[in-house]
């Protein structure tokens, strides 16, 4: 019954509008219930707000760093281009062209199964797989990401090539190319592996090492000559994670080439011995076995593909990055169906391609599961992910007082306030994550609340506490209740 309700043609655009929807709910869920952060959506939403009302989109949200303009922190200029949709779609435009670019990318992957003649139903399970991917939650509930719209390309780019052409080769790079600095390296890397693969070789050849070359310079522009320019400090903030390589960008490539087993070695241990959160590297590279990654045998080039995202993850020095955490991942998930759809068409007969397809969509499926819901981690928010617990759709802040509050908050005027509630106030030029105040003119504070990063409860307690003193350091109370308190900057009289 199932095989036969995929097998229809025209079901195919109701799993591609179900997903959609699914993928759109996910980010605005976790958006309208306050649990996404200052850092990275409430960069987004100041770059997109700036933008659309033509400044420089200066982010005033970093911690212990002086402000900068949005283009400094990564260079990504899909904010930019997207930002005229904010007239229509306000702080919802980021979540729904990420889950219109993720949507393009599994209609992609039906295209490319149909050009291997792959049946109905084996192109769906591919398609299914896809979308049902562990890599995809993570990122997608912890809300806009860049990288995100990039690994969405990667399905066009090899569609393009199977098809020779060549606008739509040098727009799928371009799409990838300007999501991020970070991802000119994998487009290096990538480029060759899926002109190999679509066996395009000889007509397109050129046209990828041009590419090639474009990417590798453009990284360089970006990271040694745009990005120091802009920032403040005049250093590409980026590499400060791979410090323990070198100090700068020759450096570390220069230990990466002279220390070719310190490196191998790396990707599956930590950089500091002995440390036993190296097991998380550990749970990455099971968790890509389950997933399909172990079909890398029947087409060893993708393994070149999977490289700088592997290293760019596991020689990073901050813990966070090796594992399966927020949108760490996304890459992956392009790059292991495209395996699956590459691996199911070396069997002849439908009905083995139909069964190899299952397995591969069954396996995801099961790693996705259990990701979801039994999973042990720091960074894990069971909260934020489960989109099955009935608390995932409530909100953890009175709506009705944020809302009420607002009122109360003159447009424009310079704000500091928690880091859930940063992503709904970016509708300004100024707005700070508490503690950093000096600059702000009103401050919006939660009484009782776990949400105090980036310092501890008790110091965000004992803050508040001052705050509401007499001597409340140069702000007064204008407006209370039993979830917020908001402050305005003192007067000074002459």
């Amino acid at each position: 019954m199932v095989l036969e309700f995929i097998n229809a043609k025209h079901k195919s655009w109701i799993v591609h509008g179900l997903f959609f929807a699914f993928f759109l709910s996910l980010s605005a869920i976790n958006y309208s219930n306050f649990r996404l952060p200052a850092l990275d959506q409430g960069i987004a939403n100041q770059a997109l707000y700036g933008y659309a009302h033509l400044n420089n989109a200066e982010c005033t949200l970093l911690i212990g760093q002086p402000n900068a303009p949005y283009l400094s922190l990564h260079l990504s200029l899909w904010v930019p281009l997207l930002s005229p949709f904010y007239y229509l779609f306000g702080f919802y435009t980021l979540f729904i062209f990420q889950s219109l670019f993720i949507v393009f990318a599994g209609y992609c992957l039906q295209l490319i199964a149909k050009h291997y003649q792959l049946s109905n139903t084996s192109a769906i399970l591919i398609v299914l797989q896809f979308y049902m991917c562990w890599a995809w939650i993570g990122a997608i509930a912890d809300g806009y990401h860049e990288n995100t719209i990039a690994a969405c390309w990667v399905p066009f780019l090899y569609w393009s090539y199977l098809k020779a052409n060549r606008t739509g080769i040098v727009l799928g790079s371009l799409g990838i190319l300007i999501c991020k600095e970070n991802m000119a390296i994998w487009l290096f890397f990538l480029l060759p592996v899926l002109t190999i693969a679509a066996h395009q070789v000889k007509k397109m050849s050129w046209l990828t090492l041009m590419l090639m070359l474009i990417s590798i310079s453009y990284f360089y522009l970006a990271t040694a000559i745009i990005m120091p320019e802009l920032d403040p400090t005049h250093r590409f903030q980026q590499l400060n994670r791979y410090s323990h390589l070198g100090n700068d960008l020759t450096t570390i490539v220069k230990h990466v080439i002279t220390h070719p087993l310190q490196m191998i070695e790396l990707f599956f241990k930590s950089h500091v011995q002995p440390d036993d959160l190296e097991n998380i590297k550990w749970e990455l590279w099971i968790v890509l076995l389950l997933s399909g990654f172990w079909t890398t045998y029947a087409n060893p080039v993708f393994i070149v593909a999977f490289l700088p995202l592997l290293a760019q993850k596991l020689w990073n020095k901050e813990v966070v990055f090796w594992g399966i955490n927020y949108h760490y991942n996304v890459e992956f998930a392009p790059l292991l169906s495209l395996l699956a759809i590459l691996f199911v068409c070396k069997f002849k007969t439908i009905q083995t391609r139909q069964m190899i397809a299952l397995v591969l969509f069954v396996s995801t499926f099961i790693v996705s599961a259990i990701v979801l819901f039994d999973r042990k981690s720091i960074w894990y928010d069971q909260v934020k992910e489960n989109y099955l617990l009935p608390v995932h759709y409530k909100s953890l802040l009175p709506i009705a007082d944020v809302e009420a509050i607002k009122k109360q908050i003159p447009a424009n005027v310079s704000l500091s306030t928690n880091s859930s509630l940063v992503p709904h106030f970016c509708d300004r030029a100024e707005i700070y994550l508490f503690p950093n105040c000096m600059q702000a003119n009103y401050l919006l504070l939660q009484n009782e609340t776990q949400d105090t990063y980036p310092i501890a409860t008790e110091t965000y307690l004992r803050h508040l506490f001052n705050f509401k003193s007499k001597d409340s350091l140069g702000y007064e109370i204008i407006s209370t209740n039993e979830t917020f308190t908001l402050f305005k900057k003192q007067t000074i009289k002459n």
